[in-house]
């Protein structure tokens, strides 16, 4: 992996002054062996071969020329490294497999992700930092010293190419391709006298969606498109021998449809007619589709809400560093905003060749369920100040000083079942800080053998107040009874309500208040209806041109009469609703008496957390001969602790319990060699990993709602005789975390084998083997199940952790060509990775988990809970005693249709190939590229829970030419 041209200027945050702004020439093809490869991962600047511990640096050209412009597409070249795109349009980033799918206000990420060594606590939309890059770096295992926050599983780098003194530099590229690709980007770097130099970068990319609508609703066009803009700059400054100052910012705007997924839950609920019957499915058997066997799983049936989602994220950093002689000082301040929100669409699923026509037919395409609306924003602050002595003293040392500020805001409001159902989770302010002090050091004993030590003393703090959490589906259900509108003459023309049900809510032209609410005030256990249903508009800036929501709370207005001038009489119909003078919807005839008198039943959302720990590394390093260095590091990392959300407290009703979850600590042992030998032709490095986990953090899912009701004949779903389909199963997910109470462990190999052949050819495979499991004993409650009961404890000790493959192998095979025309180069780029899960039950879609101790057993009570099919009356009269549901029903609809419970992934292999020409002078270039040649599919994320079956999936082939010119 080399460098690319002119790249190679020194990295600001590297703490060499004395080499700023000088540009090495390493990149150019060695005819004697392999390019260098120059990393600053331990925040000081080094060949590759000469660090303790297994990373990964790949220039702009290399990135570019393999199609990698965005973060979640370095995956296919890292080993280890997976990064996946949730419903929140938030990266989840994990090295061998350590990560966090929590990318919420309620926790932090695994692996640290820094734009120019500026920590960055949430890792959405990074466009501006892909733009002008000089490379990018990637470390693993923890990382508890220099770049020690939140940093167990690794950490990534985005460094920009610096401003440079004294030289016009300028470039402008543009690239065409499928899916309607137009992208353009270009840069200026101009000198403003010896000293001062100015630099500015621009970029533009839209792609059309690569997923495809193929409902009936055809105007409504498919999702997960680009359409984005960058902005960097940055202002050098040597105002005096020595002393460097950048100040330095960055901008993206994205717009779009977002990352929408695909529901499945269709195709595991699909019936085939065996008997003739095309018009009834009560008779029809179950016969759920193979995720894994859909050619294209990115085709849905759009329906309601079409999704539309916009980024804000944009960031300023002063760094400043200082050749004081024997000691070098680095000063680090940093503040970041991003603003996302989406107005997320809903869609019908998927539906596998051959669903019958009366399926399709009876779809309610005006159906709005799961349309939701997200709101986030957060604001960040960074500062650093380092202190270090130069690299050639024989006791390399440095000293630094570490805080971090940051206030997010947090919404979801949700439509989850039309007409009627709805969550809106509100969290106007959630504030964390940490402050570290840290040290590290490297004593050369002897020209070869030297030792490493390290140490970080953090303290964290998290808290979250004045939040809300409200979920309802408590609309009256007596529509018939209910007056929609009125003619002239006060008579009721349109009774009823949607499908004779609850009110609608959330149709087009409906919008939540947000983060711009500014009531939290949650209504007591003694509160009125009135002041419940108030609390609830008052999340509500307008509603929807076809809601009914207001019919249902509201009473209805008599019919006032009106005499004009000419003494005619005119009879109108006054709102229901309206707005009073502080903007809030308001009834203006009272509430209905058939409100619910625990209508919405909000609750607060608080909670604290703190923590202080210590992280150290300890290690060794020998160079058996010139080139040939072996090492041994042990270090341990944290990741801070959290909480959850809130949730009634069984021993005192009316108040709620906010658990937490503690910090984790991870030990790392690392043994390896890094090697150069035929005259530096061929490269190998090797390392063998432990991963010791103590209170591993990790997430699963609580059910929000109630099942759908069950046949007591069959002891399937029953039918709904309005649509002649299974009724819509509408509960939701609920994300908790907790921590394993044994230590989880990890072990792996790791080899890196690079080959410079004759005639321009390099060959390069990295292989990457793995078992990384849960602890024994590592209870849980499988709330995938969804039956409303507690005791579904099961014991997932032995399981993978999530995204872990056993084994992953990457490879490449490429070519310069020099002649007197240019310079010609092509690269052929693979990765096959082994099977892997989703989430800590490890679904296999065949089998349950195994149980644990507590399954079927009160956990408050103590007492058996029916959770499945028993043989003694007795028993079976105890699964009708849970809510009046029969959870032994829903049970065994479950087990009949365990499908769905698969979030395995396949072996898959992707290639990626390119082919490029640069004129003599370097001036200018041309290159053609073809991302996933052979259109693999697979999963990026999966989110399996009992009421829908999610998935996320990678781009499809896309192919493009690149042309660049160089000023």
């Amino acid at each position: 992996m080399g460098v690319d041209p002119g790249a190679d200027s020194l990295d600001p945050g590297s703490l060499d002054p004395g080499d700023v702004g000088t540009i090495e020439d390493v990149s150019d093809p060695n005819p004697g062996g392999i390019d260098e490869v120059v990393i600053t991962v331990d925040r000081r600047r080094k060949n590759l071969q000469d660090y303790s511990g297994t990373a990964a640096a790949f220039s702009s050209t290399q990135l570019t020329n393999l199609g990698i412009n965005n973060v979640t597409s370095l995956s296919q070249v890292v080993p280890g490294l997976q990064i996946g795109i949730n419903d929140q349009g938030s990266s989840t980033v994990y090295i061998r497999g350590v990560g966090s799918d929590n990318t919420t206000e309620l926790g932090d990420p695994a692996v640290a992700v820094h734009l120019d060594n500026v920590y960055l606590p949430r890792v959405r939309g990074l466009n501006a930092a892909y733009l002008d890059v000089e490379r990018v770096e990637v470390n693993s295992g923890p990382q508890g010293t220099v770049r020690g926050r939140n940093a167990t599983g690794g950490s990534v780098n985005i460094i920009s190419r610096p401003a440079v003194y004294g030289e016009y530099q300028a470039y402008a590229e543009m690239t065409i391709g499928t899916y309607h690709r137009r992208e353009y980007q270009g840069m200026v770097n101009v000198p403003l006298g010896d000293s001062l130099a100015l630099r500015v970068a621009a970029a533009s990319t839209s792609i059309d969606p690569t997923w495809e609508n193929v409902g009936p609703l055809d105007h409504l066009p498919g999702a997960q498109d680009t359409n984005d803009y960058a902005l960097k700059g940055q202002l050098r400054f040597k105002p005096a021998p020595g002393l460097d100052i950048t100040l330095a910012g960055d901008y993206t705007l994205s717009r779009g449809a977002g990352y929408t997924g695909i529901n499945l839950q269709n195709g595991f609920q699909r019936r085939i007619d065996v008997n003739n019957t095309p018009n009834t499915q009560a008779d029809d058997v179950l016969t759920p589709i193979d995720p894994d066997a859909i050619d294209n799983p990115r085709q849905v049936w759009q329906r309601g809400r079409y999704p539309e989602s916009s980024l804000t994220h944009w960031g300023v950093r002063l760094n400043a560093t200082y050749d004081a002689g024997p000691v070098n000082f680095e000063l680090l301040g940093s503040y970041r905003f991003q603003d996302w929100i989406l107005y997320g669409g809903s869609n019908a699923g998927y539906f596998a060749p051959g669903t019958p026509d009366n399926t399709l037919l009876t779809q309610q395409w005006d159906n709005w369920s799961f349309a939701q609306q997200q709101h986030n924003d957060s604001e960040s602050w960074v500062g650093e100040f380092r202190v270090a002595s130069p690299d050639d003293q024989q006791f390399v040392w440095s000293v630094g000083a570490f805080g971090f500020y940051e206030d997010q805001g947090a919404f979801l409001g949700q439509v989850t079942a039309d007409p009627g159902g709805f969550n809106e989770f509100n969290m106007p302010s959630t504030v964390g800080y940490s402050y570290a002090g840290y040290a590290d050091a490297t004593f050369k004993v002897t020209d070869t053998f030297r030792v490493l030590a390290g140490i970080r003393y953090s303290w964290e703090h998290k808290d979250r107040l004045g939040g809300l959490w409200m979920i309802g589906n408590g609309l009256p259900t007596n529509g018939n009874t209910l007056c929609a509108a009125q003619n002239n003459m006060g008579v009721c023309t349109q009774p009823g309500l949607a499908n004779n049900g609850i009110g609608r809510f959330g149709t087009e032209g409906f919008r939540f208040r947000g983060l711009e609410r500014d009531n939290y005030d949650v209504p007591t256990s003694t509160a009125t209806v009135e002041e419940r249903v108030n609390f609830f508009l008052d999340g509500i800036e307008s509603f929807g041109v076809r809601d009914q929501a207001a019919i249902a709370l509201c009473n209805d207005v008599p019919a006032e009469g009106f005499t004009d001038a000419a003494g005619n009489v005119t009879v109108g119909n006054p709102q229901r609703i309206a707005q009073d003078a502080e903007g809030h919807w308001r009834c203006v005839n009272g509430v209905r008496s058939s409100v619910p008198a625990d209508f919405t039943n909000p609750r607060a959302q608080n909670g604290e957390a703190d923590d202080d720990y210590a992280d150290w590394k300890v290690g060794v390093e020998y160079d058996v001969v010139k080139d040939s260095m072996l090492y041994a590091t042990l270090s341990s990392g944290h990741k801070a602790s959290g909480f959850n959300d809130s949730f009634p407290d069984p021993d005192r009703p009316g108040e709620y319990l906010t658990p937490d979850y503690g910090a984790e600590e991870a030990y790392s042992l690392e043994i390896g060699a890094k090697n150069q030998f035929l005259d530096k032709k061929l490269r190998v490095n090797a390392a063998a990993f432990a991963y010791l986990y103590s209170d591993l953090q990790f997430q699963t899912i609580l059910t929000v709602g109630t099942a759908p009701p069950i046949d007591p004949n069959t002891g399937m779903i029953e039918i709904d005789p309005l649509t002649n389909m299974p009724f819509v199963d509408t509960r939701g997910g609920a994300a908790a975390r907790q921590n394993a109470k044994e230590t989880a462990t990890a072990y792996g190999l790791d080899v890196d084998v690079v080959y410079a052949l004759p005639w321009g050819f390099e060959a390069d495979v990295h292989a990457l083997v793995m078992d990384a499991r849960f602890p024994d004993k590592t209870y849980v409650n499988d709330d995938r199940l969804g039956l409303g009961t507690e005791p579904a404890e099961v014991d997932i000790g032995g399981n993978w952790l999530p995204r872990v493959s056993p084994y992953t192998l990457n490879y490449s095979l490429s070519q310069i060509i020099f002649t007197a025309a240019g310079t010609f180069d092509w690269i052929i780029q693979g990765q096959t990775r082994g099977p892997h899960f989703f989430n800590a039950f490890n679904g296999d879609g065949k089998n349950f988990e195994k149980r644990g101790p507590g399954w079927g057993i009160n956990p408050i009570t103590g007492e058996p809970d029916p959770i499945e099919n028993v043989e003694d009356p007795a028993g079976a009269m105890l699964c009708m005693m849970y809510n009046n549901t029969n959870t032994c029903q829903q049970y065994t609809a479950l087990a009949n249709n365990i499908e769905r419970f698969n979030d395995r992934v396949p072996t898959y292999t992707t290639v990626n190939i390119s082919l490029g020409w640069k004129r003599t002078d370097g001036m200018m270039s041309i290159r053609g590229f073809v991302n996933n040649v052979f259109d693999t599919v697979y999963p990026t994320n999966i989110i399996s829970q009992s009421g829908f079956h999610s998935r996320f999936y990678n781009d499809p082939r896309m192919a493009g030419v690149r042309m660049r010119l160089d000023f």
